[in-house]
């Protein structure tokens, strides 16, 4: 059986088939990093959206705390990627 999706590959290990061929594994190690790209798009943009309805609140009714926490997290976040890209 060709496995040539994700989908597939997934039905093919819930068979008890192995799935540890080297097309199979290229194909998740693709689709994980699409998904950890597109998760990590979603928070920088929800952070973006965050700020945007403080702004429009000039900074009222604000948790500081939880805004600055994200702010944090996401900074943290994006230290990690940029050393891993100058590290290969």
């Amino acid at each position: 059986m060709k496995t040539n999706t994700v989908e597939t590959i997934i039905q093919s290990f819930r068979d008890g088939q192995n799935i540890f061929r080297r097309p199979s594994v290229e194909l998740l190690i693709r689709e994980i990093s699409r998904l950890q790209k597109e998760l990590a798009e979603g928070e920088s943009n929800s952070l973006l959206r965050s700020a945007y309805q403080i702004s429009l609140r000039n900074g009222e009714s604000t948790n500081w705390e939880a805004y600055r926490n994200c702010v944090y997290k996401e900074l943290v976040r994006e230290h990690e990627l940029l050393v891993k890209e100058s590290e290969g």
